[in-house]
């Protein structure tokens, strides 16, 4: 049986084993995990400062920049694990304490806090959400059937300590993982998160840390001492991955996460990240060969970006000038912090990766272009930056017979009104004599110097505009 083949589509060999131009993408060390809301990225970190504040922050730029939405009460707590259902957004850490917002999506949301049921459950490792059902792993499973509100313990009898759940569209199950040391632990619910059986694992399993599902029936778990399982179909057993070419990896694997097109990303410590998919497996990220600090806590997968929470996050260039209308052409500069690898851009709207241009010098626009940017250190890349030029560069054509000048202005301009002046003496500047009726166009005020070959007249043109009424 061959890892993330047996339920993907027959075509899916025929791709190259990177399928999308995916980058990986540090959020920050003190980040622990991150969500996707309708575009915009919600994630959860711990300041590591007086009280080890737990936070919840929002990004509207994918992670460049973030606004603080909520900080916990209670200085000790920690948050460890977010989801979201909608606009509905849990929040969960120290103690099994919940945070709840009815709408993330305003400006402002607001946030109760909820208790556990009665009872000692430890600290909230992970969240997952399917419908109005929730489950909460931790020191013991909690679940909610409507919609995070109210919790409560749904734990069976020898159930270990619970690191991360997973909903299986597939089979309509529930599988949720753990353990302690050398007593990895996987238990799975074909009634909604209510009752748990425990699944076989391999002989000497460590503690699993992770667990996904895909669309197509794959379950996924991942753990300690490079520990990659796979489900068996109908949910009985689990056993070891085939990660093909791939050496087991020696990292304690924190992550693990899939993408609508059947590949898979699993991450550990010292920031490791591996790609894997129907093609084959390979290492993207291999902390142990650079300094950066972090590690992979948790990945979202948002447009073509592998987001990695508790990895260093890289900081974006600046492009100069930003967005702008111009008449001229426009030099373009990209500013970057000095101990990032190197910044790529394209013109075209394409979001760059190592394959873009390198830039080491300002460069011209002559034309519409969206500029893209994104810097690279170690391997990991920075936000995506963007910057949009409309340039339109206007020809003056002057053919002069005798003292007449004909003169043409493309390409065309609308909006405005402007006025046509000429002069013989190109020192008199108060000596103008209107030519021709008024045009309509767009654009700022031009001017043009005309050597008549024939006489050596020298004539000055100059194109004044006035905002139309």
């Amino acid at each position: 049986m061959k890892l993330f083949f047996r339920n993907l589509p027959a075509l899916l060999v025929l791709f190259p084993l990177w399928l999308a131009a995916q980058r990986p993408q540090g959020l920050g060390v003190d980040f622990v995990d991150a969500v996707n809301l309708g575009g915009d990225l919600l994630a959860i970190r711990n300041t590591g400062g007086s009280g080890n504040d737990g936070q919840i922050l929002r990004s509207k730029d994918k992670g460049d920049s973030f606004t603080l939405l909520y900080t916990v009460p209670v200085s000790s707590d920690q948050l460890y694990a977010l989801a979201v259902n909608g606009n509905v957004v849990v929040a969960s850490g120290t103690d099994s304490v919940f945070y709840r917002t009815a709408d993330a999506s305003v400006p402002t949301p607001v946030w109760t806090s909820l208790n556990p049921p009665v009872g000692t459950f430890g600290d909230v490792q992970d969240l997952a959400v399917r419908g109005n059902t929730w489950i909460a792993a931790g020191g013991a499973l909690l679940r909610s059937g409507d919609n995070g509100v109210t919790w409560t313990s749904q734990t069976p009898a020898g159930m270990d300590e619970m690191h991360a759940a997973a909903y299986n569209s597939h089979d309509s199950s529930w599988v949720a993982v753990g353990g302690n040391g050398f007593n990895g632990s996987a238990w799975r619910s074909v009634n909604d998160g209510v009752n748990w059986s425990a699944i076989t694992l391999p002989a000497n399993t460590p503690t699993l840390k992770a667990v996904a599902a895909d669309g197509f029936g794959n379950v996924v778990a991942v753990g300690e001492a490079g520990t990659v399982l796979e489900l068996a179909a109908g949910g009985g057993s689990f056993s070891a991955a085939n990660l093909g070419s791939l050496s087991t990896p020696s990292e304690n694997l924190q992550a693990v996460q899939s993408s609508a097109e059947g590949e898979w990303f699993i991450g550990g410590d010292q920031r490791s990240l591996f790609h894997l998919d129907g093609g084959g497996a390979e290492q993207i990220l291999d902390g142990s060969a650079h300094t950066s600090p972090g590690d992979t806590q948790a990945i979202l997968l948002l447009d073509d970006a592998v987001i990695l929470s508790g990895v260093e996050a890289v900081p974006a260039p600046v492009i100069s000038p930003g967005s702008t209308d111009s008449l001229e052409p426009v030099e373009v500069t990209l500013t970057a912090d000095p101990d990032v690898d190197g910044s790529y851009f394209t013109q075209d709207g394409i979001d760059p990766d190592d394959t873009a241009t390198l830039y080491t010098a300002p460069f011209t626009l002559s034309g519409d272009a969206t500029v893209k940017a994104v810097s690279i250190k170690d391997g990991v890349y920075s936000a995506v930056v963007s910057a949009d030029y409309n340039v339109t560069i206007h020809t003056l054509t002057l053919q002069p017979e005798g003292f007449d000048i004909d003169l043409t202005l493309e390409p065309s301009l609308t909006g405005y009104t402007y006025q046509l002046q000429e002069n013989e003496d190109l020192t008199d500047n108060a000596g103008w004599a209107d030519v021709g009726a008024p045009l309509s166009g767009t654009g700022a005020a031009l001017n043009w110097t005309h050597v008549n070959p024939a006489n050596s007249m020298f004539w000055r043109v100059e194109i004044t505009l006035i905002p139309s009424p």
